[in-house]
């Protein structure tokens, strides 16, 4: 909705329908500005008359520049891979945005208004504060995962084969979730400082790795009935461990793959691969 036409734009230019194209842009931005920013919005009244009567401050001249910049970005820019997260620089301008909405509370005389505007804007951040301080939390990671991934650490340097993120693996789960179901990150390689040959493909998405070759190399490793491919993809990679937990299985035996189990708790696995 918020990108109706807008890609069109450059090809109505001496068409009758340009300007009621830019109104619903103009409208959507306004939407977005005013949908976004709640009772900030107030905030805008103090900056306006600032500029109109010429009293910018040193502050000001160097805080509004950010805003403007912070508010450009996310309208004119769009990301590879994950292409929302451009919104995040419009966070900046809503952190500025707070200085002059306090600019313009600090003016009010009526104390029933500040009680009223503070009362709305609690109201509009229980949602949010409850995903972030509800109980119990989205996410852990289980003990049981914690003892092997403190294993793992203790380990001679080498790179780890995960099992590849499944996003139907949460369905029908209560939370917390395993953090390996809940969603795709690098918490193997951030707990024990090994390299890991995929994680995190979110982040692989944004920086433009083709991290796809290798999840459908990982996927044929765990599907295949060529034991001479799983072995080469161990072999040719330089794979150390394989860490799996629960239902997570090889599509062979660990004597056919060449590996030796040098962990398992009864629920996490560690493998270390022959050479």
């Amino acid at each position: 909705f918020f990108g109706f036409d807008f890609f069109n734009l450059s090809h109505q230019l001496l068409s009758y329908k340009l300007p009621v194209l830019v109104s619903i842009e103009i409208f959507l931005v306004i939407l977005f500005l005013i949908g976004n920013m709640g009772v900030r919005t107030l905030g805008l009244k103090v900056i306006y008359q600032k500029i109109k009567s010429k009293k910018l401050s040193s502050l000001d001249l160097f805080i509004l520049p950010f805003m403007a910049i912070a508010f450009l970005i996310p309208m004119f820019f769009i990301q590879k891979g994950t292409a929302w997260n451009t919104i995040q620089f419009f966070y900046y301008f809503l952190l500025f945005a707070n200085f002059y909405l306090a600019q313009f509370l600090a003016k009010q005389k009526s104390k029933i208004l500040l009680v009223i505007l503070l009362l709305v804007t609690s109201l509009t951040s229980y949602s949010t504060l409850k995903d972030y301080f509800g109980s119990p939390p989205p996410a852990s990671i289980p003990q049981y995962e914690l003892q092997a991934l403190d294993y793992l650490k203790q380990l001679d340097s080498g790179i780890v084969l995960t099992y590849p993120y499944d996003k139907h693996k949460k369905d029908g789960l209560n939370t917390p979730l395993p953090l390996y179901t809940y969603e795709t990150t690098a918490y193997v390689s951030a707990l024990t400082g090994h390299q890991t040959f995929l994680e995190d493909e979110m982040n692989l998405d944004i920086t433009g790795y083709d991290w796809p070759t290798r999840r459908r190399q990982i996927d044929d490793f765990f599907n295949t009935q060529d034991i001479f491919m799983a072995r080469g993809l161990l072999v040719n990679n330089q794979i150390s461990y394989i860490y799996l937990v629960n239902d997570q299985q090889f599509a062979f035996s660990a004597q056919d793959l060449q590996v030796d189990k040098i962990y398992d708790n009864g629920q996490a696995r560690i493998y270390q691969v022959q050479r």
